[in-house]
């Protein structure tokens, strides 16, 4: 979906210009909705926002765990190697 509009809505559309052709698709007097359409646009951008966030952090998380594990094999086999060399000794 190219601009984000539920396929429900569109359906209405079409069934609304159908029915009562372009005058059914005007804006209705009366009390505007309380909501606009920008702020829904920026509540979505937030949460997309929000979500891409989340997974670059998870993504740095495991990346973060990863390296940790790689220490701590690497702290072993120095460890290892110190005390074979002390048995040589």
């Amino acid at each position: 979906m190219k601009f984000n509009i539920n396929s429900g809505v569109i359906y209405s559309w079409i069934k609304k210009y159908l029915n009562l052709d372009y005058n059914g698709l005007k804006r209705k007097i009366g009390r505007p909705c309380k909501m606009n359409l920008n702020k829904k646009l920026k509540e979505k951008e937030t949460t997309t926002d929000k979500d891409k966030k989340i997974k670059e952090l998870e993504e740095r998380n495991a990346q973060l765990e990863m390296e940790n594990d790689l220490l701590k094999k690497l702290r072993a086999l120095v460890q290892q190697r110190k005390e074979q060399q002390k048995k040589k000794k």
